[in-house]
Formats: structure tokens, sequence, C-alpha cells
């Protein structure tokens, strides 16, 4: 401004005083330092705006923020008129833009990398799924590794516990979906595309040494669906880390720190789990109590195995009215078997009867027609000695 006006009045005719001449001389000769530093400084100013710091960048450039608050530091103590100032100019423009232009660089890498971690909220619920994020994420951690960035490995760990409550998130909202297809029956199943498909537990209800039993037992049935469980969180707790020291190749690298994966989420939210292992426990108990009370019901087809033809006989006497009851009830409860239906179904266990319905069957039959016999032999017998009474 003052040069502009010393020229302006030199133009007009007028005399200018030589210190004032001397002084625009100068401010003319410092305008280009003055105009570069603070054209810098905003630059800088815009750079700090742009820093993410919930992502952790700020711990990138600590290193390179120190660098140009000690170089702030060193003007303050500097003059105008200092020999020092232009080599001091140039080097706080030089940190000024080398600043810039790594913050530009950490933005572009941090959205693409935030671009593969958002993906796992998404992503279908498959182990290769998952693992294909992380992969990409960690390819461009090792990236951010090569700029040699100042405290890493703090960041590496901001960076690591927002992909554990991502991966945590959807680990809860899997168990959720876990339980809701442990107890969805095949009667009145909705389509749903986020529907969990488990494996089926076939157990298959059979006669072996006169017994009638559960094939495989329910222990079994129950080792299974647990294991089921551990599938599913599997899928989530079984996937790497990242790692800050991949890129390090001086580095001394821990061996442990190779093998760490995400097993450790519930002990990192243990209320949230609590709630979730716990509900998802009771929801296997109940749903085993729910299936042997059914197999109870078929015990009681153990007893056409277990009586012998001449206790019934002998209970039954020859009561003409118990022999009809007792027929009658057969001929009923046979009946009952006469289905098209050859399972059980609650949720994924399964309860297979289609082999022992025909083998009650054909145990009710054989116990009808003895009956039948026996019963035949009484009323000839009643009917013999009623024409003796009355002869």
């Amino acid at each position: 401004m003052l040069t502009k006006e010393v020229r302006n009045l030199k133009w007009l005719g007028y005399r200018v005083p030589l210190p004032l001449v001397n002084k625009a001389h100068q401010a003319n000769q410092l305008y280009p330092y003055a105009v570069g530093l603070l054209e810098n400084v905003r630059a800088y100013e815009v750079s700090n705006a742009k820093i993410i710091a919930d992502h952790g960048e700020d711990y990138l450039v600590g290193s390179m923020k120190k660098d140009i608050q000690n170089l702030i530091v060193e003007g303050t103590k500097l003059t105008w008129e200092s020999y020092k100032l232009e080599p001091y100019v140039q080097r706080c423009i030089e940190a000024f833009t080398r600043y810039n232009e790594n913050v530009d660089e950490i933005l572009r890498l941090d959205n693409l990398m935030f671009t593969h971690i958002n993906e796992l909220d998404v992503c279908p619920y498959e182990i290769d799924m998952f693992a294909e994020s992380l992969e990409q994420t960690q390819k461009i951690v090792d990236e951010f590794c090569l700029h040699d960035y100042s405290n890493f490995p703090k960041w590496i760990g901001v960076i690591d516990e927002k992909i554990e409550r991502k991966l945590f998130d959807r680990l809860q909202a899997a168990i959720t979906l876990w339980k809701q297809a442990l107890i969805r029956h095949e009667k009145g199943k909705a389509r749903d595309k986020k529907r969990m498909r488990l494996k089926k537990v076939v157990l298959e209800i059979r006669v072996v040494n006169q017994m009638l039993v559960l094939v495989p037992p329910f222990e079994s049935a129950c080792e299974q669906l647990y294991n089921s469980f551990f599938d599913c969180q599997s899928v989530i707790t079984s996937q790497k880390r990242i790692k800050n020291s991949r890129c390090h190749v001086n580095a001394e690298i821990d061996t442990e720190e190779e093998d760490l994966i995400y097993n450790d989420l519930f002990t990192k939210f243990p209320e949230e789990s609590n709630a979730s292992i716990g509900e998802a426990y009771d929801t296997i108990e109940q749903l085993i109590t729910e299936a042997e009370t059914y197999f109870q019901g078929w015990l009681k087809y153990q007893v056409l195995w277990d009586l012998e033809p001449n206790d019934v006989f002998q209970r039954l006497g020859t009561n003409v009215q118990s022999w009809f009851e007792c027929l009658k009830d057969i001929k009923e409860s046979r009946k009952t078997l006469d289905t098209n239906e050859a399972y059980k179904s609650f949720g994924p266990l399964i309860i297979d009867f289609s082999k022992i319905q025909t083998k009650i069957g054909v145990r009710y039959d054989n116990w009808h027609q003895d009956l039948l016999r026996k019963f035949g032999q009484i009323i000839q017998t009643v009917a013999n000695d009623f024409h003796t009474n009355i002869s």
C-alpha cells in the first residue's frame, strides 16, 4: 500500500521525503515474502480444517505440525531487516507446502481406506467377504506406512478400534439373526432375505434292542447347535487384525502379532456381549427342552414292546365290556399314526419318525390281531356257557 501511494505521489509531481521512499522501497522488497507467508499460513489453516480428528489423522501430521510451530517460534525472534529473513521464509514455504501436500495425500488414502472399512457394515456375512475388505484396508495401511508418518502405531490403534466397533455390531446383528433362525419353525416362516439359514440337525427315532431311542441323542444335538453358534461367531472373530509392521523392513516383528485376530471382541464390549450370548444359550436350552418334551410323547409307545400278551389277557379277564373298550382304544390310537408327516421340526432341529411310525403301526396291528383272537375265544366260551345254562 505504501509503495503504491509513493508511486502515485511521484506521478503527480510531488516531492516525496527520502525516508518515506526508502521505506516504500524496503516494503516493495519484502512484499513477496510477506504475501508468500500469508498465503501459506492460510493454506495451512485450510488443511488443518480438512483433517478428520475422529480418524486419528492428527496423529499422522503431528511431527510436521511441530516443525511448523518451531518455525513460527523461530520467526518471532527475527525482524524484517534480518539477513536470515530470506532463507527463513524459504524454509517456511517448504514446510507449509510439504504439510499441505501430505494432508491431501492422507485425506485421499483415508477416504479410500474408509470405503473398504464401511463395507464391513453391509457386506454379506461370510468369512471371505470380511477378509477381502480387511485385506484391502491392510494394503492402504501399508501405503500409509511407506510415507513414514509420525505416531503411526497410535493411528493404527484408532483405526483398529473403529474396525472393532463395526465388526462387533455385525456380530451382534448376526447373533440376533441366528437366534431368530433357531426358534423359527417350518410352518408360517416368512421369506426374509436377511434370514440366516442354519444347518439341519436330524435326530431319528429308532428301535434298538426293543427300546425306543433317539439317534443321535439330544446331547449330540445340543453340541451341534452350540457349534453352529460358534461358527456364526467365527465369521468375525477369526478375521486378522490390521498390522502396522508389515512394511517395516527393519522392524522387529513380534511373532504373536502375526497371528492377532479379532477374537477378543466380547471382552472389549462386555455388557452387550453378556446379554446377547446369554440369550443365545437360553434359546438353545429352550429348544432342546421343547424337543425333549415332544420325544417323551413318543416314549408312550414303548409299552407296545414291554407288555406281554398274557399280562393283558389276565388283566382284562372275561369282562366283555373291558375287552370292547380296550379294542376301541387300540383302534383310535392306531389312527393317530395315519399321517403324511414324517418329521417334526424345532427350528433347525428335526426329529424324524418316519421309520418308527411304520414299526409302531405294525406293532399295533399285531396287538390288535392277538386281542381279537383272544376276545373271540372268550366270546365263544361265554356263548357255550350261556347255551349250556339255558339248555
